[in-house]
Formats: structure tokens, C-alpha cells, sequence
């Protein structure tokens, strides 16, 4: 859709129909992706990856700048790292009932599943790219970490965890803990 901006700088008439034109392209979208033919939902599909790759890229851009200019001063660049855990972890689908904790200290990042002795610690390196993917990486270690919590784990024959899929949710229902032994 249009920039917000764009738009009231529109009349009223102009902005009722761009407002439409995105609620109809909206509309066609959600319809198309929920098809099961591939052909009807390809086009949406293919534009909602590219702008979801747009976006991830445009963040680690922004990210990979502000880490840059705030190197200089530890505090601050520590602080920074722990704002784009807690950003990364939003991403997560991580249940209320947990509350994670980020913090900084003298040695690193500290980040926290409170009410459970569950914790993971790095130090950052000062390289921009580095400390961005192991900021990513601990987001995607405390989700997978609670989803194990949640059960929503099972190891198959041959003792490898595997998140269940919609398949395995009919056949085994919401699988527990007690299976991940």
C-alpha cells in the first residue's frame, strides 16, 4: 500500500480508491493463497516471499549501520544487540505464559527463559555480521528451546527430534516431553 504520507496528501476521493484498489489486491491475495492449485497462488506467493525478503534484508542493513557507528562505545553496542534479540525473538511465535530475559553484562549477552534454569550466554565479537547472527541464532535457539518445553518435539525411529507437522498432529496429537526422552 502507499506510504501513509502519500496518502493524505490525497483528496478524499483519490484516497477512498487507493485504499480500495490495496483492499481489492489484498483480498485477491489472501484468495489465491489459500488455494491448493499451485498455478491460481504462485504469483502472491512468490510477492510475499520477495517482500518478506525485502524487509529481512533492509533490517539487517539498518542493523548491520547502526552496529557500525555504535562499536565505539561497548554500553551502547551491547544494548543494541540486546533490542535486536528481543526483535528477533517477536519473530519466534513464542507463548505469553514465558517471560524471556535479555540482558548485558561486563562479559556478554545473558538471555533467559525466567522460571526455569534455561539460559544462553555468547560474548559478542565486535564484528557487525557475527554479532547479528548470533543474535539471530539465540532468538532461534530459545523458540526452539520453548517449543521442546511445550512438546511440540518427537524423536522417529532413528532418534532424531523432529517438530511435528500437521500430519503427525492428527495422528499423535499434541505430542509431550514424556516422548522426547
Amino acid at each position: 500500500m502507499e506510504s501513509t504520507e502519500k496518502l493524505k496528501k490525497l483528496s478524499t476521493l483519490r484516497r477512498k480508491e487507493a485504499i480500495n484498489k490495496y483492499k481489492a489486491e489484498y483480498e485477491e491475495r489472501m484468495v489465491a493463497m489459500g488455494q491448493e492449485s499451485d498455478k491460481q497462488g504462485i504469483k502472491w506467493v512468490k510477492e510475499d516471499i520477495k517482500e518478506k525478503e525485502n524487509r529481512e534484508k533492509k533490517l539487517e542493513d539498518e542493523s548491520l549501520s547502526n552496529l557500525a557507528v555504535l562499536k565505539k562505545d561497548k554500553r551502547k553496542y551491547l544494548a543494541f544487540l540486546v533490542m535486536l534479540i528481543y526483535k528477533f525473538l517477536r519473530t519466534e511465535d513464542i507463548p505469553s505464559k514465558y517471560v524471556i530475559e535479555v540482558g548485558g553484562t561486563p562479559k556478554g549477552i545473558i538471555v533467559k527463559i525466567r522460571g526455569t534454569e534455561l539460559y544462553k550466554a555468547f560474548t559478542p565479537t565486535g564484528l557487525e555480521k557475527f554479532d547479528l547472527f548470533a543474535c539471530k541464532a539465540t532468538a532461534v535457539e530459545v523458540g526452539n528451546t520453548i517449543a521442546h518445553l511445550e512438546g511440540f518435539r518427537h524423536k522417529n525411529e532413528g532418534g532424531a527430534v523432529l517438530l511435528p507437522d500437521e500430519l503427525d498432529l492428527k495422528k499423535y496429537g499434541n505430542i509431550r516431553r514424556s516422548n522426547t526422552k
